[in-house]
């Protein structure tokens, strides 16, 4: 059985000049051109910037068993 590998190619959905001259990190909207089995498909990606609710928490626990919450109204 051979492996099957995706080749994945990043295309950003803005303009190089605003990508020189913007500061911001992480762009709003993102494409991903990935090629399949021969076939090319893309995937467009837009920000949500309201995905995760005011009241948001998150708890995780440390080595030693101490629950931990934080929330991202604090």
């Amino acid at each position: 059985m051979g492996a099957n590998f995706i080749s994945l190619s990043l295309t950003f959905a803005y303009l190089a000049q605003s990508f020189l001259f913007d500061t911001q990190v992480y762009p709003d909207v993102v494409q991903y051109q990935l090629a399949i089995e021969g076939q090319n498909h893309t995937i467009h990606l837009e920000k949500n910037r309201d995905l995760i609710g005011k009241d948001f928490t998150e708890t995780h626990y440390t080595k030693d068993g101490k629950r931990v919450t934080t929330s991202t109204h604090e």
